[in-house]
């Protein structure tokens, strides 16, 4: 569902209204962020947001980021809703979550990961030459709660590498325990993935002969 240009008018009038409240909503707990919600699902129901902290940056600005949740089909509307915005004194606008790194501690139901103690090894589709996968390596993983730990890692990756990059460099996830030797298996650091994709976009080189992460080893 599209939405319409009076929706999206509808819903900035609205945040205009509560500015007030909206500047001092720093928790999703709080009652008035699914009022928020509630109000944003009138332009689309699958749309979300999050707010930057109550310190602002430099400039004392808190961000408000509309995210899709990595669904490419409303990346469109995204950009369309923000582009909508008015200017708001305390406010910036921002399409769908920014890279932030990976140095950070992701906290998803009961599970805890950390992005520093994780590993990736880049796999290629046969049928699709210039698609990327991710195979990555969690400590602790368990069969038992593997969608568990494929939504954990999904957020990380998310998180770690902005919305848009994730959904749009990578095509392919799995999720799988740590090897007993990493580097002989061909992984690398998560940490080390930002750079990695950064030389995949320049180069995507063709499956055949492909080796891993050789090649961008090779070439660093």
């Amino acid at each position: 569902m599209t939405p319409s240009p009076a929706q999206v008018v509808a819903f900035w009038s609205w945040f205009r209204e509560n500015k007030r409240a909206m500047d001092t909503l720093d928790d999703p707990d709080e009652p008035f962020w699914d009022v928020a919600l509630a109000e944003l699902a009138k332009v689309h129901r699958d749309l979300k947001f999050a707010l930057s902290s109550l310190e602002g940056d430099a400039r004392g600005d808190r961000e408000f980021v509309l995210t899709a949740s990595c669904d490419t089909d409303l990346f469109q509307t995204v950009d369309t809703v923000i582009a909508a915005a008015p200017r708001l004194s305390g406010w910036q606008w921002v399409p769908l979550k920014p890279p932030m790194g990976f140095d950070f501690i992701s906290e998803f139901e009961d599970l805890t990961l950390n992005p520093a103690e994780m590993w990736f090894f880049p796999m290629r589709d046969t049928a699709r030459p210039r698609s990327l996968g991710l195979r990555i390596a969690v400590p602790g993983f368990t069969k038992r709660r593997a969608d568990q730990y494929f939504d954990a890692v999904a957020i990380v990756l998310e998180t770690g590498l902005g919305e848009r990059a994730a959904a749009n460099d990578l095509e392919h996830m799995e999720v799988v325990p740590l090897p007993e030797n990493l580097k002989a298996e061909g992984f690398a650091p998560l940490t080390e993935l930002p750079d990695y994709l950064a030389w995949n976009r320049a180069n995507r080189l063709p499956v055949r002969g492909w080796s891993g992460i050789a090649e961008w080893r090779t070439g660093r």
